[in-house]
């Protein structure tokens, strides 16, 4: 019997064992790190739940490094639809000039552990971490509180309200 292999887990999959990098996060707001990003399984509304590859030196700081990541992929790139179930959904963040303009607003985002309140370690997630010469690379699921980041993004003037004009 063939098994059917899902496409975004071969993704995931490929980006672990390959080290593809995704993403990097600008210097600007004091963070420099890569990953890998993709939609993991649907969630309620207002929610996304997202895989996530991440490298760092021990696994305390490269979880928070994978949730740092989500979170700065629903910003700024939004999460493909690849995996069943997935719908493609993109970015909060599309002015290209926001990190420019909202610098101090990210690196208290990112810093001051503000991010913290958008996003989850998904409820039975088993993460998978594998040893490379530059320490661990961690894969982990993580459920990102898109409503409550867009409110906050709203309320301090980041994006424009779902409400507002055009």
């Amino acid at each position: 019997m063939v098994k059917k292999w899902n496409c975004g887990f071969l993704v995931l999959l490929l980006a672990l064992l390959l080290g593809i990098k995704n993403g990097q996060c600008q210097r600007s707001i004091g963070v420099d790190w890569e990953y890998a990003v993709e939609c993991a399984g649907t969630a309620k509304d207002g929610s996304y739940i997202v895989s996530v590859v991440c490298e760092g030196k021990n696994l305390k700081k490269t979880i928070e490094m994978a949730m740092k990541s989500a979170i700065h992929a629903v910003l700024f790139k939004g999460v493909d639809g690849t995996a069943a179930g997935c719908v493609k959904h993109g970015a909060l963040v599309t002015n290209p000039n926001a990190i420019d303009e909202h610098t101090v607003f990210f690196k208290a985002l990112f810093k001051d552990d503000i991010y913290k309140r958008f996003v989850i370690e998904t409820p039975g997630t088993v993460y998978t971490t594998i040893k490379t010469s530059r320490g661990i690379r961690v894969v982990i699921t993580l459920t990102v509180i898109k409503d409550e980041l867009r409110k906050y993004l709203e309320k301090n003037g980041v994006i424009r309200g779902l409400s507002t004009g055009f």
